[in-house]
This record gives structure tokens, sequence and C-alpha cells, in this order.
């Protein structure tokens, strides 16, 4: 803490060394392209002070106080000039702005503007480049993330034409779940952070930490080819265009959580920041195979029992504290040898209880007893859950010349979810199964995950001579997912007479524990390490050449390289008890005078674990024409070599490498045949490779669901045909309106498919082929003059040929047959008021595959609105900012079809699980300093 302190007090101390009297910054930028112009001559009328625009378009000027007109001039372009610029002591004012192209070099055209259009350009850009960019593409600015109650990547997703989020975290686009889409940060892939399947969790990124995220659609050979929905690109702040230092605190409640009774663990000092410091860990002395465990004596057993921390407590409390959050970001800009250098720095913490009641049954599967069909396990889980995201992000930039930039992005993250839960399940009455017949159990489980995930990224842009470019990036990203001690234990008790409701279990709760069941059917102990190393490489070279004032072509060509190395071990223990422990609490149990050779003593089930490694090599050359001023063909070929290896144990051992070699072409061809119409057609190849954990065949046990988790080291590669055409209609700047029809042949497709068993097991399978195709309707328009009507509609069809019992074809697994996004936002400058509303909803999807119709799992849809109030004080520099999120609250839903209507019935089709979710209140304070 006296670190932190001292840092802090030093970079506010530097908001005053760096102040700069009298200063213009900007960036000037391309009105077709989006793209930062080099060497943009910048003018002050009246006076001799002169200076050109840097590799990134950016200028500056330092200026006496005044009022001035500034004027910027390029060859072949209009020179625009910008009047009554005010400028003060002590103040950096900002002034970007667009210049255009002339259709005669020879001519000089002047257009004057102001600083009320100058600001509108800033505030649109966004959507200027959705209009000049290639590719299919939807964004969200950072103007647009502050305008909405967003916590994070993942919140700020879900407004995005055709997107929704899983779970909070998992983003699934164009109806194709989480495990068909890619992650990238500033311009690199980023890993997947789940132990269980193919997913980047978007939760553990902060809004506030971001620039923008741009969601491509559409492929172009400058892309990773490895993804069938779309490619989220997150864009982290950057060095700003002036000098910048904010710092927010808040607090947040939620109608089930706050002021509530709450359980919590018996942790370490060190949870509060979600990392375990050696409180859950396997002690010392404790054999780390567990062949060598098989091969101890009884004596040898009892004694390393005696090692261990048999604590099963938890602390409770009657009025749980309202969730926290901070963050603090500060920005400069300065010289270094007369060359500018600038960094960004900023951190972020937020710690959220919350709690969750959810009902379960045991998924079904029809046999040919009807009445087994009918019947089920029913479980009812109590979850108290505490979950912390601590991040930093520190970057920098350094132009040691005119036409050179280096950077380095830093992104770090801390997560941890810990949760409390208390299980009471009612077994279905198999005669076949001997404990659970007739039984029922109460069962308790202390989980603690922790997450961490670092990225850095070494970066060099060069211009070599004009509007030549070479860029290349080096990047690393470490992550690491640790689930230590995960504890869970059982008791069970008899049916003592043949009633038909839960009255009959009367009989007092017994311990159970036997090491030859499953951990999700015994007392035990569960720990799991997984470590990931990814290495990246990226360089390109874009070269320009202009054959006639109409016809233009930029060439692109450059590699990418990726190697990736993820190590997983699981380690399972369970209690060997042989004395009658009877009704006696746990506690009382587990103690030191049991663990002898005869009583009870804890042993090793099997350990399981996967090593995987992959190499990836990518060469890509693609044109852009300019073949007139209103048609543009881009094209390209793209080729990945891909390797892939995998060394697992789990029931059987495997080792076994992969390698495939595929050549993807693209084409786009786009028609701007108005200045405010774009009509874009593309067509292009992608494929989608099966992730480590989906090949690996070992198991992980989700308590929420009493679902087993399992890979499947057979899975090919799906490869995806995708075809796109999309009309773009824009009004006044910011105003738009555009609609698009996209279609996918898949081969090969991959989803979850659910097993048949006691606790089912839910692996990854390969289905013969797919189709996807749809429409999505999008529109941004302003109301009068303080209101904007944004929104987007999705209508999604797929059909996946399977053979099941019952199914030839059905919809594809996770797919959405609709999405609907809406919100409308008022702002009033005068008043320094903002408020906004905003509406989110998806159809009902497939969760889960299954053997036939009746046994698939469906998530039924939801309807969020969320609610988000500001108003800005202190000359704008404090910002008080309300936030209800989830206002409707409708319940969680999990379901089987067994009526086969494709929709839920309440009463007809079977609830698999049901959670009550929570409606969310927050408040902050944000403070910008001078």
């Amino acid at each position: 803490m006296k670190t932190f302190i001292l840092l802090a007090s030093a970079l506010l101390y530097s908001s005053f060394i760096f102040a700069q009297n009298g200063k213009i910054t900007g960036q000037i930028k391309d009105n077709q392209t989006n793209e930062s112009l080099i060497g943009v001559v910048i003018k002050v009328k009246g006076s001799a002070l002169v200076t050109t625009t840097d590799l990134d378009g950016f200028y500056s000027l330092e200026l006496p106080a005044g009022t001035y007109t500034l004027s910027a001039s390029y060859i072949g372009y209009q020179t625009k000039e910008i009047d009554n610029i005010l400028v003060s002591n002590n103040k950096t004012i900002s002034v970007s702005f667009v210049i255009s192209e002339v259709a005669n070099q020879l001519e000089e055209v002047v257009i004057k503007s102001d600083l009320t259009e100058v600001a509108k350009e800033n505030v649109e850009s966004m959507v200027l480049l959705q209009k000049k960019t290639t590719a299919n593409i939807s964004t969200i600015s950072a103007d647009m993330m502050k305008k909405l109650p967003d916590r994070s990547a993942g919140d700020a997703v879900r407004r995005v034409s055709g997107a929704t989020i899983q779970d909070g975290k998992y983003v699934i686009i164009r109806g194709l779940n989480e495990r068909y889409n890619m992650a990238m940060m500033n311009g690199l892939p980023l890993a997947s952070t789940e132990t269980d399947r193919k997913a980047f969790s978007f939760d553990l990124v902060p809004a506030a930490m971001l620039d923008n995220i741009i969601i491509y659609k559409t492929g172009t050979p400058d892309l990773p080819g490895d993804f069938a929905g779309g490619i989220v690109q997150v864009t982290t702040k950057d060095i700003p265009e002036v000098n910048t230092q904010n710092l927010s605190v808040g607090l947040g409640a939620n109608n089930l959580t706050t002021f509530k009774k709450f359980e919590t663990q018996n942790g370490g000092k060190w949870d509060w920041l979600g990392i375990d410091k050696k409180y859950r860990v396997i002690p010392n002395g404790i054999p780390s195979d567990s062949k060598e465990i098989e091969n101890l004596t009884n004596e040898q057993n009892a004694t390393n029992t005696k090692k261990w921390s048999h604590n099963y407590g938890s602390d409770v409390t009657n009025s749980m504290r309202p969730s926290l959050s901070f963050q603090y970001s500060i920005g400069r800009r300065l010289n270094l040898f007369k060359r500018p250098l600038g960094f960004f720095v900023a951190l972020s913490y937020n710690n959220a209880p919350s709690y969750s009641s959810t009902n379960t049954v045991q998924l079904r599967y029809p046999s040919s007893s009807a009445a087994y069909f009918d019947q089920g396990k029913y479980r009812k889980n109590e979850v108290y859950k505490l979950q912390t995201v601590a991040s930093g992000l520190f970057n920098v930039s350094y132009k040691p010349f005119p036409k050179t930039k280096i950077s380095t992005k830093n992104f770090f993250n801390i997560s941890s979810d810990q949760f409390v839960a208390t299980t009471v399940a009612y077994a279905r009455e198999d005669p076949s199964d001997s404990l659970q017949a007739n039984t029922k159990t109460l069962e308790k489980a202390l989980f603690f995950a922790t997450n961490r995930l670092y990225t850095t990224q070494l970066s060099v842009e060069q211009s070599i001579i004009k509007d030549v470019k070479l860029k290349a990036i080096a990047g690393y990203t470490l992550i690491n997912r640790d689930i230590p001690d995960y504890k869970k234990y059982i008791y069970y008790s008899y049916k003592s007479e043949n009633e038909d409701d839960g009255s009959y279990f009367n009989t007092p709760y017994t311990f159970y524990s036997n090491t030859n069941s499953n951990f999700s059917q015994n007392t035990g102990r569960f720990f799991q390490k997984l470590q990931e190393n990814n290495k990246n490489l990226l360089a390109d070279l874009i070269v320009p050449v202009k054959f006639s004032n109409k016809m233009k072509v930029d060439f692109k060509a450059g590699f990418y390289y990726q190697t990736r190395e993820r190590n997983v071990k699981i380690r399972t223990f369970a209690y060997d008890v042989f004395i009658n422990a009877g009704t006696l609490p746990i506690d009382q149990i587990l103690v030191n005078n049991n663990f002898a050779p005869g009583k009870i003593s804890m042993k090793e089930r099997e350990s399981n674990y996967y090593n995987s490694g992959s190499s990836l090599f990518a060469k890509f050359v693609m044109a852009d024409f300019k073949v007139t001023n209103w048609l543009k063909l881009v094209g390209g070929l793209r080729q990945e070599k891909y390797i892939q290896k995998l060394d697992a144990y789990s029931i059987y051992k495997i080792d076994k490498t992969d390698e495939s070699n595929v050549i993807l072409p693209y084409i786009t061809a786009i028609n701007g045949f108005t200045d405010n119409d774009n009509i874009k057609i593309s067509y292009f190849k992608s494929v989608s490779r099966p992730e480590f954990r989906e090949i690996a065949p070992v198991q992980f046990f989700d308590y929420i669901s009493n679902i087993i988790f399992e890979g499947n080291p057979n899975l090919p590669t799906s490869k995806i045909s995708n075809y796109d055409l999309k009309w773009e209609h824009f009004l006044k700047p910011g105003e738009f309106f555009s609609l698009n029809l996209f279609y996918k042949e898949f081969k090969d497709p991959i989803e979850l498919f659910v097993v048949q068993a006691e606790v089912p097991f839910v692996k990854y399978n390969n289905s013969k082929s797919a189709k996807v195709y749809g429409i999505e309707l999008e529109g941004r328009y302003k109301l009068g003059k303080n209101f904007t009507l944004a929104g987007n509609y999705t209508l999604i069809k797929s059909e996946i040929k399977v053979q099941r019992a019952n199914i030839n074809s059905r919809t594809m697994q996770g797919q959405s047959p609709y999405v609907i996004n809406g919100g409308i936002n008022y702002e009033n400058i005068k008043y320094t008021l903002n408020a906004s509303l905003n509406f989110n909803r998806f159809g009902d999807r497939i969760a889960f595959d299954g053997q036939n119709y009746e046994s698939l799992v469906f998530e039924k849809g939801r309807s969020v609105f969320d609610f988000q109030l500001s108003k800005k004080l202190l000359k704008e520099r404090l910002t008080l900012r309300f936030i209800l999120a989830d206002l409707l609250a409708n319940h969680l839903i999990f379901y089987q079809d067994i009526n086969s209507n494709s929709k839920f019935d309440a009463g007809k089709d079977i609830e698999f699980s049901k959670m009550v979710m929570p409606k969310s209140y927050s408040f902050s304070l944000s403070y910008k300093f001078q």
C-alpha cells in the first residue's frame, strides 16, 4: 500500500511538472480512408509558426494566449482552415479534423470551418471508419461506452448488431457460439482464457481502459483466418492528444446480496486481490505422482492425511457490503531528446459479491421405460460468490525520428471467482444405483479460481517514403488459471416411507465418502493448474501506387508467426472412510484422531494432465484497387500452415500430432454509387480449428450445472465458406442505416454433445455439415438536438445435418433465431447532462446437443433493460454517474423441449436449470484533474 501511495503521488505531481503553456495539438486524417496523414503542413495564419504532422498524423504547436486560425495543407488535398481557436495560458486544446482529396491536383481549394464542426468530426470518427473500412465491421468508441452502463468489454460488445453475451463474458456473433469467434488486442490474437472451452473471457477487460472495440464480421487477408462468426478487436487507450488524469470510485448494490446474509470462505489475506498466497495448497511431503501414493502403506497414508488442512467452514455475515470499484488513469505527452514521447497508465479494481439461487434437474434421456424418463435428480443450489478483477495498463510511445514510431503496450489482469455453495439434491429412483436410490443429499462446495493474464507488445512503424509504410509487432502473452483446493462434501438421507413428496426424507443426514467415486459424487479435493505461453510476430508492408487521378492501388503483404504452449495438470483426492461417521458434522469427522489405519485417510485418484502446443505460420498478399471514384475492389490470398501437438492422459494415454496447410481466398467489391451510399459484396474462406481443451480427453466438473466436460481427440478442423452483402446509407454525420445479408456453409462443424450418464458428460463432437444465413438491420438517428436513437435487429436461421434417433437436422448449438439491441440517448451539452436507456434480447438457443431432440438443452431468451444517468459539475471536472442494470431481472432458464415446439412451455417442458437473476444499482464519482 505504501508503494502504491508513493506511485500515485508521483503521477499526480507529474501533472504540474509537464504542464505546457498555450498549446494546440491534434491529428489530421483522410476523409475517405480515415487514415492518418504524414507530413501535412500546419500553419498559424498571421504568424511564421509552422509544423508538420508525424507518423500518426499528430501535430503540436506552442503559442501565446490568444485567438488563432489554423490552416492544414497537403499535396492533392483541399486546404482546410479552422477559425476562432482560443488558446489560454497553462492549457492545451485539441483540434483534430479530416481533409479531402481534390480531383485536380493543380487546383487549390480552401475549405473553412469552425470548432463546432471539428468537434462533430471527432465524435463521429468511428462511424466514418465503419463506412470506409474494406471489411464489414461494427464499432463501439470510448465516447459511446461512456454513455452506456457497461463495466467491461463483454458488456459493451452486446450492443453490436448480431452479438450477444453468454455467462456475462463469452461473445456470440451472428448466432455462432463463442468457439467460432476470435479475440484480439491491439492487433494480435488473444489465446483462450478458459479451461473447459475455446473462448476468451471479455469481462476481464475493463471498459474504461478501452479506446474502441471493432468487430470484424468479414475477413481480409491481413486478418487471422481462424473464425466464422467474427473477430473482436479491443484496442486499449493510447497516448492522448492532451495531458489527462482521471480518478473514479464507485459503490454497487443488488437486491439479492447487499445488506443481506452472505457466506465467504476462510481464505488468505490476499483473496481481496484475487490471489491465493499458499493458503489453498497441496502440503509439502505429499508425493507429486499418484502412482507413488498408490504404493504407500496405510500408516503412511494416515500420516500424510494429517498434513492437510481439513477446513470446510465458511464465515457468515448478516449484512453484506456493497460492491467496490476504483479506477485511475494518467496520460502525458512530453519530449525526450527534443522528440515526442508519451505514456498512458491506468489501474482498475472491482470487487463484487453476488448471490444466486438455482434449481436444476438431472438431464433426462428417453428410454424403453417411460417412467425412467419422467424421473430425475432435483438439485437446489444456493451460491454466494465473490468476483474480483484487478487490471493494469501501461503504454508508451516514442518517435525518435519524424517518420519512426516505437511503442510498447502492456496489459495485466488478475481476477478470481470464489463461491460457497450449498445444495440439496433428491436422487432419481433408479434401482440399479444402490447408493442414490431413494435418497436425498446435502452437499457443500468451496470453490476458488484465480486467473492471471499478461500481454505485452513491442511495435515499430516506419514510413519509408511517402505513403509506403512498414509495421512490425512482437508480442508475448502469459495465461495462468489455477483452481487450488476446490473442496466439497456430501451427506445423505434415506427415504423412510413410500410417500410422493419431499417430506418422506426424515432420517438424519449421514456422511459419505468413497475413493472409488468420481469427484462429482464424492467428498474430496480438486486441484488444477494451467499455464500457457503465447508468442507472436507480425510484419506487413503497404505500398500505394497511383496510376491516375482516378485509379489507385494499395498493395499489402506480410506474415504472421505464432507459437503456443499449454500445460494443464489435474489432481483429485478423496477421503477413504472405514468408520461409522454417522451424523457428526464434518469438522468433528475430519480430525487427527480419526486419521489412522482402518479409520480415515485421504487418497488420490489417478491424476489427469495434458501438455499441448501449436505453431502457426501465415503469409498473405492483398491489393486494394480504387478503380474509379465509386468502385473499389479488394482481393488476396492467405496461407496458413498449422501444427498441433497433444500429450495427454486421463482414462487413457494419447500422444498425437496434426498438421494442416490451407490457402484462404478473399475478394470484396465496394460500390460507392453516391457519396452517402455503399454496397459491399464479399466472399472469403476461413477455418475453425479445435482448441487444446476441445481435444484433450481430461474431465472438468462444473458444480452448479452438475455437468462434466470432456475433450475429444478426434476432432477435425471445420472449414467455412462465407458470403456477405451489405448496403449502408449515411445521412448526417454519425447517422446511418444499413442492411446486411450473410450466408455461411460449414464442413465438420464442432459442437457440445451430451453423453448419457449418471452425471452427464458434455463432449465435443463433429457433425457432417451446416449452414447459417440471416439478415441484419442497423441504424443510428438523431432526434432533434439532444436525443439519439440507435438499434439493430438480426434474424438468423441455421441448419445442421446430424444423425440422431429422431433428428436429421436442427439449428446449430448456440444460435439464437433473433437478436435485438436498442437504445435512446439524451445529451444536453449546456447542462452537461447525459441519460441513456438500452435494451437487449436474444431468442432461445441450444446450449447442448443431445442424442435425440428431447434431450437437447435450450437456453431461454432473456430481455435486459439498462439505464444510466450522468451529470458533470465543477467546470466539467467532476462526473456523477448512476446506473440501473438488468431492471427486469428475468430468470436464466435452461430447458428440454419435451413437446418439440421450439419454445419453452412452463409445466410441459423440463426446466433443467432456473437461476434467479439480480437487479443491480451502482453509483460512481469521477474527477478529471486539470
